[in-house]
């Protein structure tokens, strides 16, 4: 009887788990959590070096990556030349990943150079049975000089802002310094005409 009891509870606890999609988790080893978690911040990292996080465009790119239904709000950019993930907490589901910041962008502010270490805190969940990232701490974008470069471009063509544009300008020269005007040789165009 204490068989059939307990077959019964089984079956249905199966069943009933097959009919709730959004709680299957899948089985794991912890090499294969750490390297899991490895790859979808190796993605999330690649895609936002590349700037993609400044666009709405590029923000789908995100999708199967985070939990996140929209681009998290960011008032500052920073700018970085390289970044290194931290290995994975065996003990808990988050990840880090170090920045080598060279600049930071703020709205109303500027371009500001800098040279610094910054560290990033993800967190992950299981969702249908495939990791997400639930969390990001902080939340600013970390993109590449050139991605920067191209979206300040394209912010100083679309802004009406007389002040953003002037902001967005001097942060371009601080990337791109305009070329050296060339030197007027005075003597040159004396000397031709005595000729």
């Amino acid at each position: 009887m204490l068989r059939r009891t307990l077959l019964v509870i089984f079956l249905l606890s199966v069943s009933l788990a097959a009919q709730v999609p959004s709680y299957r988790i899948k089985a794991r080893s912890i090499s294969e959590l750490q390297a899991d978690q490895r790859m979808l911040i190796g993605q999330w990292c690649r895609l936002d070096y590349e700037g993609s996080r400044l666009t709405d465009d590029g923000w789908k790119k995100f999708d199967t990556l985070t939990s996140f239904k929209h681009n998290p709000d960011f008032n500052s950019v920073y700018v970085i030349s390289r970044y290194q993930m931290t290995p994975p907490d065996r003990a808990s589901m988050s990840g880090s990943v170090s920045y080598m910041v060279v600049g930071r962008y703020e709205v109303g502010i500027g371009y500001t150079p800098m040279n610094d270490n910054r560290l990033v805190d993800f967190k992950f969940a299981e969702k249908d049975g495939e990791l997400q990232i639930v969390d990001i701490d902080p939340v600013q974008p970390n993109v590449s000089k050139p991605a920067f470069i191209n979206w300040v471009k394209a912010q100083i063509a679309s802004t009406k802002n007389a002040s953003d544009k002037l902001a967005l300008q001097q942060a371009l020269n601080l990337l791109v310094p305009p070329p050296p005007k060339p030197k007027t040789e005075e003597g040159s165009s004396s000397s031709k005409q005595t000729q």
